[in-house]
């Protein structure tokens, strides 16, 4: 599945794996990895697919989303309690979303890392799905093993973020080891409002959906959330 992005492309050796688990790791957030994902994502969700926000650290901004033509009729975001809770989520939806994208945030803890059992099982679930995975992890986790096929670190360069493989699915190219990917100005993507809509989606037992709306921005402006049962 292609990022979209000729120098992501060509590091990954074509794109995102259908059917597999990816890890982009680096300190903290908000240097433009999200905005690096958003080609991918309204690609995914322009051919119908489905695309699960799991765990963001921040509220996604709907307007936002839609300004960069990312269909929200195709967007479930949930908020778990827990990152064991975001995994428990994020496997269900790699299953269950056929053709489309889960994206994690981890947000884990250096003494609770995602331990070797679970990152299987979402590698397995993404097989099983035949969806893309894509875990958002803490520049730490790089020092520590995966069964993840693609493992990328990353960090804010000049007008944009600098990829560096460290692990790519049938070896890491010895001409193409570092991708730069340039990014425009861009409206901001996570924010406290959100588009309210009675179309919330329930996952149970694991947290909050906070939206996943068939309104428009400009048919309401306020913040939708659900708590699951």
């Amino acid at each position: 599945m292609s990022t979209t992005l000729p120098a992501l492309d060509a590091l990954l050796g074509g794109g995102w794996f259908s059917g597999d688990w990816h890890e982009l790791m680096g300190a903290g957030c908000g240097v433009g990895e999200v905005s690096v994902l958003l080609p991918g994502l309204r690609a995914c969700t322009a051919r119908g697919g489905r695309v699960a926000l799991i765990h963001p650290p921040f509220q996604p901004y709907a307007p936002a989303l839609c300004a960069e033509g990312i269909s929200l009729n195709q967007i479930v975001v949930i908020e778990p309690k827990t990152t064991q809770a975001a995994a428990w989520a994020a496997e269900h939806c790699l299953r269950a979303l056929t053709g489309g994208i889960v994206l994690m945030w981890t947000q884990e803890n250096v003494r609770a890392p995602l331990d070797d059992v679970m990152l299987r099982r979402l590698r397995r679930a993404a097989q099983l799905g035949r969806s893309v995975g894509i875990a958002l992890r803490p520049a730490w986790a790089a020092e520590r093993s995966s069964p993840a096929s693609v493992r990328l670190s990353y960090e804010s360069a000049a007008h944009g973020v600098r990829f560096s493989a460290l692990k790519i699915r049938g070896g890491i190219s010895s001409t193409q080891t570092h991708a730069h990917v340039a990014l425009p100005l861009l409206g901001r993507i996570t924010s406290q409002p959100s588009v309210h809509s009675p179309a919330l989606e329930r996952v149970g037992r694991v947290g909050r959906v906070v939206f996943a709306p068939q309104a428009t921005p400009s048919s309401s402006s306020s913040r939708a959330s659900h708590s699951a049962a």
